[in-house]
């Protein structure tokens, strides 16, 4: 079983189709394409609009793991989760 690599900037599973690209059109190793494109950010966010963005797909999310979440208890994972990601550090 290989891990689980997410994006650095939202957390969605990067794969080979979904990563986003380098300036020179080379994948991303960190951010998928939604996040990162030509070697720069889609979209000019604070790490709270990217969590309360995530929050809009609970559903979906709720939909791929064992336990569900409550929307309560997953902000609560993003806000301790989020900060550890390459795009939020400090």
């Amino acid at each position: 079983m290989t891990d689980l690599i997410m994006c650095q900037s939202c957390g969605m599973p990067l794969t080979d189709e979904s990563r986003g690209t380098e300036a020179d059109g080379s994948p991303s190793a960190d951010y998928c394409s939604f996040c990162y494109q030509n070697g720069s950010f889609t979209q000019d966010l604070t790490m709270h609009e990217m969590l309360e963005i995530n929050l809009q797909y609970i559903d979906q999310w709720n939909e791929s793991i064992d336990t569900p979440m409550t929307v309560d208890e997953a902000r609560a994972m993003l806000e301790t989760v989020m900060p550890t990601w390459k795009r939020w550090q400090s």
